[in-house]
């Protein structure tokens, strides 16, 4: 078997996805192809390329006809078609629905787009297409009443256990933005929150029943908010600043009210939740690098500022989420020297097919095969899901084609470090049982 034909015969274990928990929840949110694939990182590229936020707006609005949203994205897809994320979406229509987008296939791609979408799609294209295994599911959902965002596992909406495994979000419980999210977890564990102490025993309460679900890991994206530093802070000190919360608070259940958290109580909370993490010795899956979007501070997602904490914490293995984009050598050089910390090329086939070529080849040389996992998907969309596990298989291939060439690695070296890449670490990693 050629090597191609190898890493297209391997099932994934794919660490990374937001896609709805269920087939039908996923088919209530897209309507048509593309509420499907601009619901993905193609967005952030044709606002790059200068579409404003209102002409996405208006693209993402089903009360207009197909051809006049087409006709808001067309001269800007020209700019961005050939980028890793209209490349995803390019592949994800090409083969599955045996088309290339353009005006005058708008219509007929979308009809075709249904038809799929009525044909068990969870299945036909997660399990036949991608040939993905099982996915790592992190999703946040909208709470029906308080406003605010929750874990999927604090909801009503399902979890089909036959595609996914759940980690669970942790930000909130570290960076709450508005009061109501004080007023969900005292609802969710009937206790009042009037000091630090009630606020951590609720989100302990909160974990441990996440864990009781079957949560198989856990997920930090605090870099999107501020940085990755988080220095240690006493919690008497902690406590002055939570009690002016307290006695700010404002519960107004049909207009959540902001409110300030400082960075005293967010450090705080940060390691009070990591000893929680420790005890119950589940990884950690940390956002690091390139945020999503077109606004931020890539600066805060530098995977270096984590440094302490994987000192002060050898019994959590910590995940280093997108191979930290642009900071993959910091990322790889913390991977090679901490027996808890591990890579993860989620979204970063994409982001910049050349440089996940590149880096692989280097991990190949430079770090142990059991520290690697090399696909996550990071989307909400099925079609661009299917782009991006295609792009992800080719860059293994010229990745492993070229250290072959330099006879580093035999076939069988290579299969086996592919293998281990793509199945067998994310497998151990976090105890799936598949």
């Amino acid at each position: 078997m050629s090597l191609p034909d190898f890493i297209q015969s391997l099932k994934i274990l794919d660490t990374h996805e937001h896609l709805a928990g269920c087939e039908a929840d996923y088919l209530e949110l897209k309507k048509d192809i593309l509420q499907d694939i601009l619901c993905s990182y193609i967005q952030s590229d044709l606002i790059s390329a200068g579409m404003s936020a209102a002409e996405m707006k208006r693209a993402l609005d089903v009360r207009l006809t197909l051809p006049e949203r087409w006709n808001l994205v067309s001269p800007f897809w020209e700019y961005v078609r050939f980028t890793g994320y209209g490349q995803m979406a390019s592949e994800g229509i090409q083969d599955l629905l045996d088309a290339q987008l353009g005006r005058d296939s708008i219509l007929e791609i979308n009809e075709r787009y249904h038809h799929l979408m009525n044909d068990h799609p969870y299945q036909r294209i997660i399990k036949e297409k991608c040939g993905i295994n099982l996915a790592l599911l992190d999703k946040i959902v909208p709470h029906p009443d308080l406003g605010i965002v929750t874990n999927i596992l604090d909801s009503d909406h399902p979890v089909d256990a036959d595609f996914f495994r759940c980690v669970y979000h942790l930000d909130n419980f570290i960076f709450p933005q508005v009061y109501n999210e004080i007023r969900f977890l005292e609802q969710r564990q009937n206790q009042s929150i009037s000091c630090l102490n009630d606020w951590v025993s609720c989100c302990y309460m909160c974990i441990q029943n996440a864990i009781q679900k079957g949560v198989v890991g856990f997920k930090l994206a605090l870099a999107y908010k501020r940085s990755l530093n988080f220095p240690y802070v006493a919690r008497a000190e902690a406590e002055r600043d939570f009690q002016d919360i307290i006695r700010n608070r404002k519960d107004i259940s049909w207009e959540p009210m902001a409110m300030q958290v400082s960075e005293k109580v967010q450090n705080y909370l940060l390691h009070e939740i990591l000893e929680f993490v420790r005890e119950s010795r589940l990884p950690i899956q940390i956002h690091t690098g390139l945020q999503a979007g077109n606004a931020n501070f890539i600066g805060n997602a530098n995977p270096l500022l984590l440094n302490d904490l994987f000192v002060q914490y050898p019994e959590v293995n910590f995940i280093l989420l997108h191979t930290s984009i642009p900071f993959t050598k910091e990322a790889s050089l913390l991977v090679k020297m901490y027996p808890n910390v591990f890579m993860d090329a989620s979204w970063v086939h994409v982001i910049s097919p050349q440089d996940i070529i590149i880096a692989m080849q280097e991990w190949a040389e430079m770090l142990p095969v059991n520290k690697i996992m090399a696909f996550g998907g990071d989307l909400s969309s099925l079609i661009c899901l299917y782009g991006h596990q295609k792009i992800a298989r080719i860059n293994l291939m010229r990745a492993f084609e070229l250290i072959l060439n330099k006879g580093v690695l035999s076939m069988k070296d290579a299969e086996a470090i592919v293998s281990s890449w793509l199945t067998t670490n994310p497998k151990t990693i976090f105890n799936l049982s598949v």
